[in-house]
């Protein structure tokens, strides 16, 4: 049985109703995990496997998701340069952006800070508060 289909591009033009999300992870299993777990909340997940393609993605797109969940080692542009590269463009720079990260640092905390294995449920609370949509 193979994995559900979720965008990976965007048409132009293309509006998601309902409000998506991408999901940036280079482990296919959990991405598909965190979409199908964010679109039985009622979410639209958008998926890129990393930083390259989810900042392409973002660029092309004529709207923006509301939210961002990311994995920090992610590959071509980790998730720091991601998050630099999101920061550094006006346009992109206000989506809230959860962090996925099997690290324990000191730098690494905070209610936007998931460490793996996620907890959905709490993910889903987070995305909620960082959206507006709790």
């Amino acid at each position: 049985m193979g994995l559900p289909e979720y965008r990976s591009e965007l048409a132009p033009g293309w509006v998601s109703t309902p409000p998506a999300v991408l999901v940036i992870d280079d482990d296919e299993a959990l991405r598909h995990t965190v979409a199908d777990f964010l679109a039985d909340a009622g979410f639209a997940p958008l998926l890129a496997e990393g930083g390259k393609a989810a900042i392409e993605l973002l660029r092309r797109a004529e709207a923006l998701p509301v939210a961002i969940v990311l994995d920090l080692h992610v590959p071509r542009v980790n998730g720091w340069a991601f998050r630099a590269q999101l920061a550094a463009d006006p346009r992109m720079a206000r989506i809230p952006v959860v962090v996925l990260t099997a690290e324990r640092r000191a730098e690494l905390t905070g209610p936007d800070v998931l460490l793996k294995p996620v907890d959905l449920d709490r993910l889903l609370e987070v995305l909620r508060a960082a959206t507006g949509r709790g």
